[in-house]
Order: structure tokens, then C-alpha cells, then sequence
């Protein structure tokens, strides 16, 4: 009875331990309460590196298929490079422009967004391949100090240039023709003509005649006497 009483003790004394997170047995009990305690397995650290990945650049096209006229944007993830100085190589290079004009480098502090984002416009079908790299400075971990460097990026980005697709549409127009020519009718309208009769506003005076009378003209001669001296 007392070796019943004690096993039980015993039981009672390990659970308070196990539980209080003293002890980790693993308690094999056999039918005279005799037990064996195994010790718990260590753990070995598994060494972690805090030096963060190499730099690269990640690219992407949104949207990645347009037609012929669209605008579409270039997007430049940096990973672990700061203040970039980026180039971008585009194949074939005639069938996109971009828009507003940008020049290579694009430089951070010159770009509206810090070449994170460029926009182009598609002028012909094709597929264009994009392409970058970019030199700037890099943290190094170890020394906790930033340092001028270079990365490239992880895969090109692609964009598809559709050809527009033409539907043709038929267009059946119809003409109303009237059947009924309407004919126009002359209509005389008589003048009535007025005759003038002309009014004398004279009245004629007779015609006078003239009568020459002859008149005898009588002559007188005067002789006087000669007077001798």
C-alpha cells in the first residue's frame, strides 16, 4: 500500500515540474513505477546572413500589348540601388518613341518620378524588347556604408504592338424617286394698250395776204435866171 501511495507522489511531483516548464522528461512508468528519464534533444542555430540580395532592376510594361498610336508606360523597380543614373536599351527601336522626349542616361534627379516610370507611344506593329541597367550607389551590409556601383536588370520586359483589325460594314442606302411629274402651265394675262389722241392747244390764225398800192411820184424842176455881172 505504501509503495501504491508513493508511485502516485512521485507521478504528482513530475507533472507540477513538466507543467512549470522546469523539467522536459519523457517518463517511461513500468508496472513496479520505476522510471527511466531521457534528456531533451538540443537545438543547434541555424546561422542567418543579413547581407541583403545584389542589386537589379525589375521591368515591366503596362499594358503590355497596344495598337499602333497608343501610349504605354516602362516600369523600373530598384532593388538595393539608390540615386540610379539609367540607360535603356530598346529592340527595335524605330517602332516606339518616347513621349516627352527623354535622353539616355535618364537621371533620377532630372526624371519627374525618378525613372520609376517612363512613358512611350507605339507607332507600327512589332514586338519590343526593353532592356536596362543602372549605376548608382549600393548599401554594403558589412560596413553599414553605401558605396557607387552598378546592376543590371532580372529579364527584359515585352510588349506586343497590334495591327488594327478593319470590320467591313456594308451600307444599303435607298432613293425615293416620285412618280408623278408635275407639268407647268403657262398662263397669258391680256395688256390692254392705251391709244393718245393729241389736243391742239393753238388755234390757228388766218394767213394775211399783202396789197401793194403804187403811189405816182410827181418830180419838180427849178430853173432860175441867169444874172450876167
Amino acid at each position: 500500500m505504501l509503495k501504491h501511495h508513493t508511485g502516485k507522489l512521485v507521478i504528482a511531483i513530475l507533472t507540477v515540474l513538466v507543467v512549470a516548464g522546469i523539467l522536459t522528461p519523457l517518463l517511461l512508468a513500468s508496472a513496479d513505477f520505476s522510471y527511466q528519464f531521457l534528456p531533451s534533444p538540443t537545438s543547434t542555430p541555424t546561422a542567418t546572413s543579413t547581407q541583403p540580395a545584389s542589386p537589379y532592376l525589375e521591368l515591366s510594361v503596362s499594358p503590355p500589348a497596344v495598337l499602333p498610336g497608343t501610349l504605354f508606360t516602362l516600369y523600373i523597380t530598384y532593388h538595393n540601388i539608390g540615386l540610379p543614373y539609367t540607360n535603356i536599351q530598346i529592340d527595335p527601336s524605330d517602332i516606339v518613341v518616347y513621349e516627352p522626349a527623354l535622353s539616355m542616361p535618364c537621371k533620377y534627379n532630372e526624371h519627374p518620378n525618378g525613372c520609376t516610370a517612363i512613358t512611350l507611344r507605339a507607332l507600327a506593329p512589332g514586338v519590343v524588347t526593353f532592356r536596362a541597367s543602372a549605376g548608382g550607389e549600393i548599401f554594403d551590409q558589412d560596413c553599414h556604408c553605401w558605396y557607387m556601383g552598378g546592376a543590371s536588370d532580372n529579364g527584359p520586359a515585352t510588349l506586343v504592338i497590334t495591327s488594327p483589325t478593319w470590320t467591313d460594314t456594308v451600307t444599303t442606302t435607298y432613293t425615293l424617286t416620285p412618280s408623278l411629274t408635275p407639268t407647268a402651265t403657262e398662263t397669258f394675262t391680256p395688256t390692254a394698250t392705251a391709244t393718245m389722241t393729241p389736243t391742239l392747244s393753238q388755234t390757228p390764225s388766218p394767213t394775211l395776204t399783202p396789197t401793194i398800192t403804187e403811189i405816182p411820184t410827181v418830180s419838180y424842176k427849178m430853173y432860175l435866171p441867169l444874172v450876167a455881172r
